[in-house]
């Protein structure tokens, strides 16, 4: 069993929760997500929550340490937000992937938790 977010998690769930991260990360096997990246559904919601969630706990465990200093915090984010643009140009101007824009996405919008709830 694993603990998230105060909740208590089988192995089953964590397995579909990965899976869930993995279909929202690629738009071809997610039903809901079409390739160009536009979103059509409120259920794009649950899927983009689920990664960040699942990133957020990859995050806890690989540095499960977190910055006191607000400054040192809000630069972990700041690097991150910054990856998600490099990854955008990359798109517009490189014939980047989407794909790389939403997992940079995830990944800032999860420092951007580990910010606001520190640790």
């Amino acid at each position: 069993m694993d603990t998230r977010d105060g909740r208590i998690y089988t192995p089953e769930q964590l397995e579909q929760m990965g899976r869930l991260t993995k279909r929202f990360l690629e738009p071809e096997t997610n039903p809901h997500m079409p390739g160009d990246g536009s979103v059509t559904m409120k259920r794009d919601d649950d899927w983009a929550i689920c990664a960040i969630k699942d990133e957020l706990v990859k995050a806890r465990r690989k540095f499960d340490w977190w910055p006191d200093d607000p400054v040192d915090a809000a630069a972990i984010v700041a690097e991150e937000a910054g990856e998600l643009i490099r990854a955008a140009l990359q798109v517009k101007f490189e014939g980047g992937s989407l794909k790389d824009t939403k997992k940079e996405a995830v990944q800032t919008a999860a420092m951007a938790i580990r910010f606001l709830t520190r640790r």
